[in-house]
């Protein structure tokens, strides 16, 4: 059985620092747990927050709008 929670960053970092205050052969599991899983969901929010909102791309099933009519 799996839980998911919905976390500020930094309140994972406060779980993470009271866990490193209880010796790590407990908790290093649970540590390389946590931070396999929130290391690439922040460098997915950063690069979805470093896309300008004007680089966006028209779908590809739309015609360029300068294109000559069919013949």
């Amino acid at each position: 059985m799996s839980i998911i929670l919905n976390l500020e960053v930094s309140e994972v970092e406060a779980v993470v620092a009271g866990l490193r205050k209880i010796p790590m052969e407990l908790v290093e599991d649970t540590v390389n747990k946590i931070k396999i899983q929130a290391i690439p969901q922040i460098q997915a929010q950063q690069a979805a927050q470093s896309i300008p909102a004007d680089a966006e791309q028209a779908p590809i099933d739309e015609a360029p709008t300068d294109a000559a009519p069919a013949a």
